[in-house]
């Protein structure tokens, strides 16, 4: 595709608008392409997690994914059709790969894979947003990654305390009690 960009002459200002404009527009595309990829991957996964979720906590987890992202994903595809920007429905090879493995582990070492993931996809998605806020001079993608990155947080710290949880347990898979050995930093 090939774009044809006027330069108006005005004097001595070397400043281009449809430049600047142009870099917006591409900001805009670049962020609503991948927050539909975080989104995409975040369904997916969650999908997988409640139908292999050794942990009612896990798979409820999963469930909160699922509904919260699926809402995220249907606000960025109405914002991205408005402004004419055309969002992945698929997944990207990256997450393909990840949930192939993750797929791959059953039971206790499924929610183990899983959650720790999700402490990394959540994390790259704080990111992804904070950037888009940054960055992003569209009102509708800065609202949008506004109030979604509060989900995002939320997302994360709750991710934070399931993989504290497993960490703290007792070999056997109890929770921790105070005569359990406490492995402690040299």
């Amino acid at each position: 595709m090939v774009f044809f960009m006027a330069v108006a002459c005005d004097g001595g200002n070397t400043g281009n608008k449809d430049s600047e404009i142009d870099d917006d527009m591409e900001e805009e595309k670049t962020f609503a392409v991948e927050a539909s990829y975080s989104n995409l991957a975040e369904i997916k996964m969650g999908e997988l997690a409640q139908s292999k979720a050794a942990s009612e906590t896990v798979a409820q987890f999963a469930g909160t994914m699922v509904k919260e992202h699926t809402t995220a994903l249907r606000e960025l595809r109405a914002i991205s059709e408005e402004q004419d920007i055309a969002i992945p429905d698929t997944l990207k090879m990256e997450h393909k790969r990840i949930q192939d493995e993750i797929s791959a582990l059953e039971g206790e070492a499924f929610d183990s894979a899983y959650m720790h993931q999700q402490v990394q996809a959540h994390q790259q998605a704080q990111q992804l947003f904070q950037n888009g806020i940054n960055e992003d001079a569209n009102p509708s993608f800065l609202n949008y990654a506004r109030t979604t990155l509060e989900h995002i947080n939320a997302h994360l710290v709750r991710a934070e305390e399931i993989v504290g949880a497993e960490n703290t347990a007792g070999k056997d898979g109890r929770p921790a009690t105070e005569n359990d050995p406490v492995d402690k930093p040299e």
